[in-house]
């Protein structure tokens, strides 16, 4: 599901065969996050982001590369590191969540979900619900999910700035659960939006890392709890 991605300005790359191969025929036009998915064969199914470098809002084009059935004016910031992320509905092969970061100057960064269904459009997929905000503001530029250690679920997780919080929402076939707060960590400062999460492969393990104000740290990740734990700072 993770084979072909597109980012930047008209690009991607395959990595379906033996060596990746670059694409030149997408419709991005940001220098910041975007995400792709495929079929469980590798095979394009759709991807977001902004088309253009200067424009707050995003676009879901479909495998033909074609802006997605209502898939135009979603919520997105293109200036956001790791605002956009597709999960599929655990239970649900044909719907996906598409979750967003979005910025105003007065709550920071906030978090919306579009429901994108494969089912539409004669298979090429349309954007079934548009634009649900989660009700959370004062975040950073980050984050990332990885599957529950039911094999079936996923965490969703985020972190506050100018807070040492990080945000957890469980998707289940019951819908979006959360957020849940954990205190535990660096404390990320109010002008430091700019950073990333990555998990480990196996989901052990969590890593976050700033930039303005530097820090590195990893954390050990329950995928049963949700729970974070045994904090490594990085120095130097």
């Amino acid at each position: 599901q993770g084979n072909i991605w597109y980012f930047g300005d008209s690009v991607g790359i395959n990595f379906n065969g033996n060596t990746p191969v670059v694409l030149t025929d997408g419709l991005l036009g940001s220098n910041f996050g975007s995400s792709t998915v495929s079929d469980n064969n590798g095979n394009l199914l759709f991807y977001n982001g902004s088309k253009n470098a200067s424009i707050n809002y995003n676009t879901v084009f479909n495998r033909h590369q074609q802006i997605m059935m209502n898939g135009d004016s979603l919520f997105g910031e293109y200036e956001c590191f790791q605002g956009s992320l597709i999960l599929p509905f655990p239970g649900d092969s044909s719907r996906y969540y598409l979750f967003t970061l979005i910025y105003d100057i007065v709550n920071a960064f906030q978090m919306s979900y579009s429901i994108i269904n494969m089912n539409m459009d004669s298979g090429l997929g349309g954007v079934e619900q548009k634009n649900n905000m989660l009700g959370i503001d004062s975040l950073t530029e980050m984050m990332t999910s990885v599957r529950h250690a039911n094999g079936r679920d996923w965490w969703v997780l985020v972190h506050k700035y100018s807070s040492d919080e990080y945000l957890k929402f469980l998707i289940t076939p019951d819908g979006i659960s959360g957020p849940f707060y954990q205190s535990i960590g660096a404390f990320i400062y109010t002008n430091d939006f700019v950073g990333n999460l990555t998990f480990s492969q196996d989901g052990s393990q969590l890593c976050l890392a700033t930039y303005y104000v530097p820090h590195l740290e990893v954390l050990d990740f329950d995928r049963c709890t949700g729970v974070l734990s045994n904090v490594r700072p990085i120095s130097n």
